[in-house]
């Protein structure tokens, strides 16, 4: 009853301090605001994002490879832009791990022993301390300890942080745990302790993160892109009508806790039901993601092969790379476009955190079935006066560490339902801006705003990046 009512709480809070909507579930077309408009602080000349090398975007896969051609493995991976890794503790021995560490600190890729037999045990327990001589080594970045558990763990999870912290927080690595999204959190089948989707993850973060002395991880797996009937009958294609409650939840939650907030792509058709990847499904994703403020993203999968992998059951394709690693696939080209993409400009995105979003209704639509699910959208984003758009819109609010802001501007529409004539004209004016800064697929450009007023064309999948400026003498 105490989480319960601590859950409840969470809400009405976060409704009050954000001045929030109803999901979407007004028409929304237009942002008068609220009356906050917080001036831009002018400034002499146009800001500039130097890559010192202090941001990286995390990206990561799922399973690691499996193989004795260890320099060719991390080559690949570190190719297409992979910086994290988990390795599977079902399809290589703790040996293996071992001897993966000296070529993933040569590829500036840090990889994650996963203890994947839905135990919950200490890391020396589960790998029999083979892992002891090692801890400081710069190729082992953490343990991951479970992935998708049930709320009735989150006791034995308190205990695995206290140890974590005690043993190995000291030599900077993390405690990994992926949680449900809202889709398969309360399965009858699970020990779930929550009322709520909001409630598990609380309830994580509350066991969780108060013995975590470092990165705390809050990540989610909860994949969109659906269809019935045939995976090529667009007819049957469909979103997930609540992925955005696990996008939400996640980084409302992550923001309470100053925490780390981390999706994964789907990358992998699977299930009869999810849809496998191309460029476009895989940056919209992205895009979606980071205006949720993502600071992390893992491919499921990136490794393996029908007719090796223990869950092949489970896929209708390949991975994009083979199981042992060596061998690419057409998906690892669409993965590897755009993870380096995001990391082009990674260190101009990481320098802001996420504050929250705004779901706006294309003009002259009358709801969206995923915005109406929603119940932490702004009213309003502050320092913009007026905001419409053509299509539906997920905006991510952002500030820097001097509370100047940006904007993601991610056009909804599905990447594979909607054509050119879906692209976006969102007209916005913002407050004191004359100049504007946008990234688009980690291309920056720079346009001149007269009165504010900025309007931008954002394709079906895609996203821009505004950063507004107050130029002097602009």
């Amino acid at each position: 009853m105490k989480k319960t009512l601590t859950a409840l709480l969470l809400v009405f809070a976060l409704l009050f301090a954000c001045g929030c909507s109803g999901g979407g579930k007004k028409n929304e077309n237009e942002n008068q605001g609220d009356g906050e408009k917080p001036a831009l602080t002018p400034v002499d000349e146009l800001p500039s994002f130097t890559d010192d090398g202090s941001y990286e975007f995390w990206i990561a896969g799922w399973n690691g490879p499996s193989t004795s051609e260890y320099d060719k493995a991390f080559k690949v991976m570190a190719d297409a832009g992979f910086n994290h890794m988990p390795l599977s503790s079902s399809l290589m021995s703790s040996g293996t791990m071992v001897n993966y560490l000296d070529y993933a600190e040569k590829y500036g890729i840090k990889v994650y022993p996963q203890m994947m037999g839905r135990v919950t045990v200490s890391p020396e327990e589960y790998f029999v301390n083979v892992f002891d001589d090692y801890l400081d080594h710069k190729g082992l970045g953490g343990f991951y300890y479970f992935d998708e558990p049930a709320s009735g763990l989150y006791d034995k999870f308190t205990v695995l942080a206290k140890n974590h912290a005690e043993k190995y927080s000291p030599h900077g690595l993390d405690f990994i745990i992926n949680l449900y999204g809202i889709t398969y959190y309360d399965d009858p089948s699970l020990d779930n302790r929550s009322s709520s989707y909001l409630e598990y993850v609380m309830q994580y973060c509350n066991a969780v993160f108060p013995y975590v002395d470092g990165l705390k991880f809050l990540s989610v797996d909860h994949y969109p892109l659906c269809y019935t009937g045939s995976a090529d009958n667009i007819s049957g294609y469909y979103l997930e009508p609540e992925w955005l409650i696990s996008c939400e939840t996640v980084a409302e939650c992550a923001k309470s806790w100053d925490a780390f907030p981390h999706f994964f792509l789907l990358s992998t058709g699977h299930y009869n039901k999810y849809r496998d990847a191309t460029e476009e499904r895989l940056r919209y994703q992205a895009n979606v993601y980071m205006a949720y403020g993502a600071r992390g993203l893992s491919h499921f999968t990136s490794h393996g092969n029908k007719d090796a992998d223990p869950n092949s059951n489970r896929f209708n394709v390949d991975s994009m790379i083979s199981a042992d690693g060596c061998t690419t696939r057409p998906t690892y080209e669409y993965a590897k476009k755009v993870n380096l993409e995001i990391l082009s400009w990674d260190h101009v995105f990481l320098r802001y955190d996420w504050q929250g979003v705004q779901y706006v209704l294309g003009e002259g639509n009358d709801g969206n079935t995923l915005f109406s699910k929603t119940q932490f959208g702004l009213a309003s984003l502050p320092g913009v006066e007026f905001l419409s758009s053509t299509e539906d819109l997920i905006v991510g609010h952002f500030t820097d560490e001097n509370s100047q802001p940006a904007y993601m501007v991610t056009n909804f529409v599905d990447p594979d339902v909607g054509t050119q004539d879906d692209t976006a004209t969102v007209n916005m004016v913002i407050t004191d801006a004359n100049r504007a800064i946008v990234y688009r697929n980690g291309v920056p450009e720079t346009v001149e705003v007269k009165d504010g007023a900025l309007t931008l064309e954002v394709g079906v999948g895609e996203a821009a990046f505004v950063i507004p400026v107050n130029l002097k003498n602009g």
